[in-house]
């Protein structure tokens, strides 16, 4: 019952976090909205975030005003002074994903297309040397920055944006950007025990070891996050459309199961010359492979594209 203990229209949301990166943190809890009211329902869910998004449409333009500044071509980071204080990485593309799931559940499209638009603005003026976004957790100039600091957190938000608007366009261009993010900075965020993780991925120097956080020995928000980021890629690895088409997007060794569609992938992606996807259907259908973007040479040899499966 939390959604009745929530901020209304007298105290918005926003303000409960205004203090804090813009009421970004706060503003963050749209796409578990959606995703409660996608599983229930319950049109509580959808009144609220439509109470939430005028913020990010304001005509005074405070910061971040998602929505209202992103066809803006200037950089993300110049589009208020001292981008410390708002432009907060990971919590913003947190918020992005919300929009993303908005869109999906509503159709409304302006939401959709500002995500598109503030993507390509992070990707061409964010990027940084280890494959991610961002410097350091906050979004300043990070393309020009030949020491990289990168924050797992973003890693995985950036990685987790870019497979809901794959989801949401079909575009493959978003697998690219997840494939690029998850060989370099993330799995350059594991330790080689694979028991904990780092607090910061740099191109120069030592990785920062992520300390314990909130007086907790096994807490820190970068390592619970990397659970997630494995999750994600999993899920990305197959997809099938309400046409029936099937999608196979991601490379690395695995099996997945999409309505019943089975696809089992071997061969050492991304270290191995040859890749074997097997797929088993229970209906003829079409089967679409993504060519990676490093790999345009890329030729699918196959002697089946797909078969019936039988019992």
């Amino acid at each position: 019952q939390w959604i009745d203990m929530m901020p209304k229209p007298d105290r918005p949301l926003w303000k409960t976090g205004e203090p804090t990166y813009v009421g970004l943190p706060s503003m963050s809890v749209l796409k578990p909205l959606m995703c409660l009211y996608r599983e229930t329902g319950k049109a509580k869910y959808l009144d609220y975030a439509r109470e939430m998004l005028p913020y990010w449409e304001r005509e005074d333009g405070a910061a971040p005003n998602l929505v209202k500044n992103a066809t803006r071509p200037e950089p993300i980071h110049t589009w208020y002074p001292k981008p410390d204080g708002w432009a907060k990485a990971y919590e913003m593309m947190s918020c992005l994903q919300g929009l993303v799931e908005y869109y999906r559940v509503t159709g409304e499209r302006k939401y959709l297309d500002a995500v598109v638009a503030i993507h390509r603005n992070i990707r061409d003026t964010e990027r940084n040397q280890v494959g991610s976004v961002a410097y350091n957790d906050h979004f300043n100039d990070a393309i020009h920055c030949p020491n990289a600091v990168t924050e797992p957190c973003d890693v995985v938000h950036w990685m987790r944006l870019n497979h809901d608007l794959y989801l949401a366009t079909g575009d493959t261009k978003y697998v690219d950007e997840i494939e690029l993010s998850y060989y370099n900075a993330m799995l350059g965020a594991v330790t080689r025990d694979r028991t904990w993780g780092a607090r910061c991925v740099r191109s120069h120097g030592r990785h920062q070891k992520a300390p314990p956080q909130s007086g907790m020995t096994l807490q820190h928000c970068c390592v619970n996050n990397m659970p997630r980021c494995a999750v994600d890629v999993a899920q990305t690895i197959a997809a099938r459309d309400a046409g029936g088409t099937l999608y196979v997007a991601f490379y690395n060794d695995g099996r997945a199961t999409v309505g019943g569609d089975a696809v089992e992938i071997s061969g050492n992606y991304p270290v191995g010359d040859t890749v074997t996807v097997r797929v088993t259907r229970k209906t003829a259908g079409k089967v679409r492979f993504r060519v990676p973007d490093w790999c345009p040479a890329l030729t699918l040899c196959s002697e089946t594209a797909c078969r019936r499966a039988t019992k």
